[in-house]
């Protein structure tokens, strides 16, 4: 009877929850474009479920108390029973049963206890009838009590049990109920005391004023008592609330997890993007999903493809919505606010809405930095969207936008790639061109310079002999800069030859120093034992002669040393100066295109920078390597280093 009661309580309070939540729900909006905001008084799901979860643990802490009230009586009255029976024996024993006065009492106490132990106490422990039948029964033990107190010797068990009874009466009585006990108790005592002792004394006031003291010290501990149970069933409460709302926060934050890991995990943004859909879709029940990304220059929201429908990507390239059309996403792009729409109006020019066929759609902008970047739209639930999905949307659209700004990232980097690349390859085509159409007329200019320099045409004159010089020097040096940026521009084009062959380095070395120009102050040490190695015998020309030119001009009063050696199969050629070396903040760089110790404007040491990055590129070409080191006391130390032909052939 008493789950019934309750069933009927809860159904009651459901139902009057349910008819507010409906009136509510007709004053919400109901997906306008632009929608109207209301500022109405309707309550989420989750705000109603929490609400009744609230009702329903005030009921069962209700349901608690009474079931301890009821729990309490019952033992009140297996005492009472005991008492009685105490009593009925006391009589028997000292023959005080035949004593009306004696009797009668006893047997009203038994009536009073039989009644109040066949009343449904479950069912009245809720209601207000049950107060009244329990302040009834107290009164009724105190007047049992007091009737058999004058067959009692000693007023202090009177007095005990005038406590014992208040006491218990201050568990099951409201405040109001209590206060007619005390009362009751403290003039039934003062009439027996003054009855027993009619001269007003010490031995009167005493006890009396003790019996009033002990009940305002019962009713002030019950007060107390009382306040602090319902404050612990509040906070208790107000805890549950608390570990409700960290179980909803916690499937949030599992939810924003999940989606970072899927990004993390991802290894290109074309896959990472279906998939951050697909979850964001499914966490709102929502069958079709898609990102929008802002394109500023053509003032569109762009549809990234694939999209997300019905459980599957789908490839839908040319999709994209004015910033001047009447949608729910650009509604939410121009405001910067999430929007639910579950009546589609008339009228609508979303093309993916108007080709998907759905009937409800949500949108949030997606922004970093307070900057909207695109929107986030998810569709076709089979309930309304409610503020309840926006905000969840809106916990997902953080790692999304973060996505979304990847992608225009990586779209901008193709860009600039591309751009560079095709800047690139211009430039290479010019240098190749100009380069190509200067060696010819050099070639002709440098013949004609070495023909007039023969015995029989040489000038007579010193200065036009010196001149002459001067000339086939600086058309020398036009050549030598012609055939680095042919070098360059055939390295970037990857279309440089390698006629490689087995190469004995000892020997070429000693060939190098024999026919080099101006190599008076260069020396070579290398051993006859050292491992042959199969390389382009021009290539490695160009390297030895560049390293050294490089040192002459760096380190003119300077001796050079050609180092070869051998080490793990590897056969290493170091070109040694003794000049002032490479300061440190070149030494990162040094291998670089353009790159000099001195400035441009004030080197006197010509150049063009490309000498040691054509050392780098062509070694490397050549399952080689090149670095610098500094010379023990000074100076600087270029080495190249190849694998030994063994090496290189087996792996061949």
């Amino acid at each position: 009877k008493q789950d019934k009661e309750q069933s009927k309580q809860e159904k009651r309070l459901a139902n009057e929850q349910e008819k507010r939540d409906r009136k509510n729900d007709r004053r919400s909006r109901r997906g306008a474009l632009p929608p109207e905001h209301t500022s109405g008084t309707s309550l989420t799901p989750k705000e109603i479920k929490r609400k009744q979860n609230e009702r329903k643990r005030q009921l069962d802490q209700h349901q608690v108390v009474s079931a301890g009230k009821v729990r309490a009586i019952r033992i009140g009255i297996a005492l009472w029973w005991l008492g009685l029976a105490g009593a009925a024996y006391y009589g028997f024993i000292t023959g005080r049963l035949e004593d009306l006065t004696y009797s009668i009492p006893v047997l009203a106490g038994g009536v009073m206890a039989a009644i109040q132990s066949v009343l449904p106490w479950k069912k009245l422990s809720v209601r207000p009838v049950g107060k009244i039948a329990s302040l009834l029964g107290i009164l009724g033990a105190l007047g049992v009590v007091t009737t058999l107190a004058g067959h009692v010797e000693s007023t202090v068990i009177v007095f005990s049990l005038y406590v014992v009874i208040l006491a218990y009466g201050s568990v099951l009585l409201p405040l109001w109920g209590y206060g007619i006990s005390a009362l009751a108790a403290v003039g039934v005592y003062a009439a027996i005391t003054w009855i027993a002792t009619p001269i007003i004394g010490l031995d009167t006031i005493i006890p009396v004023a003790s019996l009033t003291v002990i009940s305002m010290a019962i009713a002030l501990t019950n007060m107390e008592l009382l306040r602090y149970a319902r404050e612990a069933a509040r906070r208790l409460v107000r805890l549950e609330l608390q570990q409700e709302g960290l179980r909803d926060r916690q499937k949030d934050l599992e939810a924003l997890y999940e989606v970072s890991r899927t990004i993390g995990a991802g290894e290109a943004i074309d896959k990472v993007i279906p998939e951050l859909i697909e979850r964001t879709a499914g966490y709102v029940n929502a069958k079709v999903g898609v990102m929008l990304l802002y394109r500023p220059t053509e003032e569109i929201l762009d549809a990234l493809s694939p999209i997300w429908a019905a459980g599957q990507p789908l490839e839908a390239d040319g999709y994209n919505l004015p910033l001047t059309s009447k949608s729910g996403a650009v509604w939410a792009f121009r405001n910067g606010q999430p929007i639910a729409i579950n009546e589609i109006p008339e009228g609508v020019t979303d093309p993916l809405i108007r080709d998907l066929g759905v009937e409800r759609v949500a949108a949030v902008p997606l922004q970093i930095e307070n900057r909207t970047i695109g929107v986030m739209m998810v569709a076709d639930k089979p309930t309304d969207f409610d503020e309840d999905d926006l905000k969840t949307l809106e916990l997902l659209a953080a790692p999304a936008a973060l996505v979304l700004q990847s992608v225009v990232r990586l779209e901008a980097s193709h860009e600039t790639g591309r751009k560079m690349s095709e800047l690139a390859q211009m430039k290479s085509d010019f240098v190749s061109v100009v380069s190509h159409e200067l060696r010819t007329p050099l070639t002709s200019v440098i013949g004609a310079l070495s023909t007039m320099s023969r015995p029989e045409l040489a000038p007579s004159n010193p200065t036009a002999a010196s001149l002459l010089d001067s000339a086939r020097s600086q058309a020398h040096r036009l050549k030598v800069l012609i055939e680095d940026l042919l070098t360059v521009s055939k390295i970037d084009n990857k279309a440089l030859p390698q006629r490689s062959e087995v190469v004995e380095v000892q020997s070429f070395l000693s060939e190098m120093l024999t026919t080099g120009d101006n190599w008076d102050a260069v020396s070579i040490d290398a051993s006859d034992m050292l491992s042959p190695i199969h390389i382009d015998r021009d290539h490695l020309r160009r390297i030895i002669t560049n390293l050294v030119d490089n040192a002459r001009k760096y380190a003119a009063e300077s001796t050079i040393e050609i180092v070869a050696m051998e080490t793990n199969g590897r056969v290493r050629v170091s070109i040694i100066d003794h000049g002032p070396g490479v300061p440190f903040q070149y030494r990162e760089t040094i291998f670089e295109r353009f790159t000099q110790v001195e400035a441009a404007g004030t080197r006197g040491t010509g150049g063009t920078g490309l000498g040691l990055s054509i050392v780098r590129e062509l070694a490397e070409s050549m399952h080689g390597k090149a670095w610098y080191e500094p010379t023990v006391g000074g100076g600087a130390t270029f080495v190249v280093e190849f694998p030994a032909a063994e090496e290189d052939l087996a792996v061949a």
